[in-house]
């Protein structure tokens, strides 16, 4: 059982971890690098001890969307790397076929239920960001990333 459960959406959650205001997620906002303002309540977001039990069940499928340098270095298990940014030589840039590369590995936006992580979870935000306008339902923010999943404990592969 989670410590502080809160229900949402029929779905008992613990009390979130990344709020600069102790309110349910529904009510939270964050900003974006874009400066888009998205409701929090397009994805339900857990930290990595609770989200492993509904990835372990297979109810939900882990996107990395961490470089692939990055995923190579360990990633959860099962996990599908599709990186939203790629490593260069002058810093960070987006991989504009982010979107086209989720709808191969993602086909059904109103079925498919996917946990989305990063290193520490900015890109991953901004990855869910995209994924709700695209109409995705079933969302779940990793929050803490792989950061925290490896600081857990919890299975990795490399």
């Amino acid at each position: 059982m989670l410590s502080g459960a809160r229900f949402w959406h029929g779905v008992r959650v613990g009390t979130l971890l990344r709020s600069s205001v102790s309110t349910p997620c529904r009510y939270r906002r964050q900003e974006l690098h874009s400066r888009q303002v998205v409701s929090a309540s397009a994805a339900m977001e857990l930290g990595p001890t609770e989200a492993v039990n509904l990835i372990a069940s297979g109810e939900f499928e882990y996107l990395d969307v961490r470089t692939p340098e990055e995923f190579a270095g360990g990633r959860c298990p099962k996990s599908v790397n599709i990186p939203i940014m790629f490593a260069g030589p002058g810093g960070m840039t987006p991989n504009d076929k982010f979107m086209e590369q989720v709808a191969e590995k993602f086909p059904n936006p109103e079925t498919d239920h996917i946990a989305v992580g990063c290193k520490a979870g900015p890109r991953a935000t901004k990855a869910i960001a995209m994924l709700s306008a695209a109409k995705y339902q079933h969302l779940l923010n990793v929050l803490g990333g792989f950061t925290a999943w490896e600081a857990a404990g919890l299975p990795i592969e490399k």
